[in-house]
Protein backbone atom coordinates (compact mmCIF):
# COMPACT_ATOMS: atom_id res chain seq x y z
CA UNK A 1 0.00 0.00 0.00
CA UNK A 2 1.63 3.68 -0.90
CA UNK A 3 2.58 6.30 2.05
CA UNK A 4 0.00 9.25 1.66
CA UNK A 5 1.99 11.75 2.08
CA UNK A 6 0.78 14.48 5.28
CA UNK A 7 2.95 17.61 5.11
CA UNK A 8 1.82 18.24 8.36
CA UNK A 9 3.36 15.37 10.02
CA UNK A 10 6.88 15.84 7.88
CA UNK A 11 6.95 19.27 9.27
CA UNK A 12 6.61 18.36 12.99
CA UNK A 13 9.18 15.78 12.63
CA UNK A 14 11.41 18.42 11.63
CA UNK A 15 13.34 21.26 13.80
CA UNK A 16 11.65 24.67 13.52
CA UNK A 17 14.86 26.42 12.74
CA UNK A 18 15.37 23.98 10.08
CA UNK A 19 12.10 24.60 8.94
CA UNK A 20 13.27 28.15 9.23
CA UNK A 21 16.56 27.89 7.29
CA UNK A 22 14.89 25.57 4.39
CA UNK A 23 12.43 28.48 3.77
CA UNK A 24 14.90 31.21 4.35
CA UNK A 25 16.47 30.16 1.77
CA UNK A 26 13.38 29.78 -0.47
CA UNK A 27 12.89 33.62 0.58
CA UNK A 28 9.60 32.53 1.52
CA UNK A 29 7.71 32.64 5.15
CA UNK A 30 9.68 35.89 6.13
CA UNK A 31 6.31 36.78 8.22
CA UNK A 32 6.34 34.20 10.73
CA UNK A 33 7.16 34.50 14.07
CA UNK A 34 10.06 32.04 14.24
CA UNK A 35 10.84 33.09 18.07
CA UNK A 36 7.97 32.91 19.05
CA UNK A 37 7.48 29.39 17.38
CA UNK A 38 7.77 26.30 20.02
CA UNK A 39 9.43 23.36 18.65
CA UNK A 40 7.53 21.38 16.63
CA UNK A 41 4.28 23.71 16.95
CA UNK A 42 3.53 23.87 13.15
CA UNK A 43 -0.04 25.82 13.21
CA UNK A 44 1.96 29.11 12.03
CA UNK A 45 4.00 27.61 9.27
CA UNK A 46 0.74 25.25 8.05
CA UNK A 47 -0.49 28.55 7.63
CA UNK A 48 1.78 30.78 6.20
CA UNK A 49 2.69 27.85 3.58
CA UNK A 50 -0.73 28.15 2.42
CA UNK A 51 -0.50 31.61 1.45
CA UNK A 52 2.39 30.72 -1.02
CA UNK A 53 1.24 30.22 -4.61
CA UNK A 54 0.11 26.88 -5.67
CA UNK A 55 3.53 26.50 -7.25
CA UNK A 56 5.24 27.56 -4.40
CA UNK A 57 3.37 25.25 -2.39
CA UNK A 58 3.91 22.55 -5.13
CA UNK A 59 7.46 22.51 -4.71
CA UNK A 60 7.48 22.43 -1.16
CA UNK A 61 5.60 19.70 -1.29
CA UNK A 62 7.36 17.92 -3.47
CA UNK A 63 10.90 18.63 -1.65
CA UNK A 64 9.29 17.40 1.51
CA UNK A 65 7.90 14.37 0.15
CA UNK A 66 10.96 13.38 -1.81
CA UNK A 67 13.21 13.72 1.60
CA UNK A 68 10.50 11.60 3.48
CA UNK A 69 9.85 8.94 0.43
CA UNK A 70 10.99 5.83 1.74
CA UNK A 71 9.52 2.29 1.12
CA UNK A 72 7.60 0.70 3.47
CA UNK A 73 8.70 -2.69 3.05
CA UNK A 74 12.45 -3.80 1.94
CA UNK A 75 13.41 -4.10 -1.46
Amino acid sequence: MANVFDLRKVLKQISNIHLQQFFAKRGELHDVPWDGIKEHKIDPIVEASQALSPAKRWQVQILFKSSFDYPTTPA
